[in-house]
């Protein structure tokens, strides 16, 4: 399979001794699919001992973050996975990035893939509809990616579910966003993702992504009653909005970054054909 070189200028953060790169993964937005790449570029530069995944590894959440706060990956790694926003202890030299995913395609791919577990574990009793999920959703907050950097993870997330309104969750995503996340990911812009990830990794090169299809049965956004879209839009007012506001910031970090643009050319044609539900906001 061809490797695709990344020539780029714009990150000084592996200057930083025992710099560890954390991706915070948030739920149904890619971030398996580019763990996948990472991961075999990681490898492909005979890097493998840095690179520390949740995804790739049998261990409960609570063990792997245990793992990760331990002495001894307190070294240069990346380390992937999700709920670790707010779970891991702070550390001086760790950088955090993470990628979002039009809101629209996410919630249905997070109803699709809890619709799929219950009715697996249930033996086939069905789940409530889509309607339902989004009524129940508790105006936009349960599965929303306003919680993972507004309330994050750990031992203080219930309490802050209780006494946040969405309007604060989105207003601390983004205050969060601006001190403490140095890189974003977009996952309709998946191809230039990858690029400002490896950059920032100090890879060279890397192969084609290819898309998660393990969630069977998710409806199109093209396939959704004009109803259910406007619900959706609706009750996840905040999550449009922290996308919008990622949209923005992910632009001007690509102009920073200054990608040859022949190597991202090529690239994004090799995978094109790898978008299921691509929105352009």
């Amino acid at each position: 399979m061809q490797r695709f070189n990344i020539s780029a200028s714009g990150y000084d953060a592996l200057e930083i001794p025992n710099l560890q790169i954390v991706f915070h993964g948030i739920n149904k937005s890619g971030s398996l699919a580019m763990a996948n790449v990472l991961r075999e570029a990681y490898s492909y530069a005979e890097r493998s001992d840095e690179f520390i995944s949740h995804y790739h590894e049998g261990n409960t959440t609570e063990k792997f973050i245990e793992k990760i706060n331990s002495f001894e990956y307190k070294k240069k790694s990346f380390v992937v996975g999700h709920y670790l926003y707010g779970a891991l202890k702070p550390a001086p030299t760790r950088l955090w990035v993470t990628q979002f995913r039009h809101p629209l395609p996410r919630i249905v791919s997070c109803y699709q893939w809890l619709k799929n577990k219950y009715e697996n574990n249930n033996f086939g009793s069905l789940f409530i509809d889509l309607k339902e999920f989004i009524i129940q959703s508790n105006r936009g907050v349960l599965n929303s990616q306003i919680i993972q950097l507004g309330a994050g993870y750990g031992q203080y997330k219930k309490s802050h579910l209780k006494r946040l309104s969405p309007r604060n969750l989105y207003e601390i995503s983004i205050d969060n966003l601006e001190s403490n996340v140095h890189t974003i990911g977009i996952a309709e812009f998946f191809e230039e993702s990858i690029f400002s990830f490896a950059i920032l990794c100090g890879l060279k090169s890397v192969l084609p992504w290819t898309r998660d299809d393990r969630n069977k049965g998710r409806v199109l956004v093209s396939n959704l009653e004009g109803s259910l879209i406007e619900l959706i839009q609706e009750f996840y007012e905040y999550d449009f909005l922290l996308y919008e506001y990622a949209l923005n910031r992910f632009s001007v970090q690509l102009k920073k970054l200054k990608i040859k643009s022949n190597d991202l050319t090529a690239y994004q044609d090799v995978c094109a054909n790898q978008y299921k539900d691509r929105i352009l906001f």
